[in-house]
């Protein structure tokens, strides 16, 4: 069953006070899809890696993103007295470190998840503002050719 699909401009991941973003998109603007319409502010510049982000949410909701596995991990640091223990060379931290990049943050949170994290997300072409957004579905789809299956 197809789902409703909002998308949320949840921060910038670059420089926007020297590289301002070109459409004036203000963090917390939204815009939705139906199954057949878009309502809400597009920029062009957001069109290439948002359509298949809001795809995979319309016909399957947040559900296949539920395996990424760096989404639900803690924060690590290399080490290389840990390759015995991971094969790899990291060790688990127990608390983010002070000198952690808020914006980095923006895509995936320095705290551990206390609970299962749904949906997906992208960022705008323009690598100098980098606008990112949170894709999420919020009701099953109600127009276009998805009309008929429940109504």
């Amino acid at each position: 069953m197809p789902f409703k699909v909002r998308v949320r401009l949840v921060g910038f991941v670059n420089d926007v006070e020297n590289f301002p973003c070109h459409f004036d998109y203000k963090v917390g603007e939204e815009f939705t899809y139906d199954g057949e319409r878009f309502e809400g502010r597009i920029c062009p510049g957001v069109m290439l890696t948002m359509v298949p982000t809001i795809w995979h949410t319309f016909f399957l909701g947040g559900r296949a993103y539920e395996r990424i596995i760096f989404r639900y991990s803690g924060l690590s640091a290399k080490d290389p007295s840990m390759k015995p223990y991971d094969g790899i060379g990291f060790r688990p931290l127990k608390t983010v470190p002070e000198e952690a990049q808020k914006k980095a943050a923006i895509m995936v949170p320095a705290e551990r998840p206390k609970e299962l994290m749904g949906g997906a997300g992208f960022a705008c072409a323009d690598c100098r503002t980098s606008a990112y957004f949170v894709v999420e579905p919020y009701d099953l789809a109600s127009g276009g050719y998805c009309l008929p299956y429940y109504k």
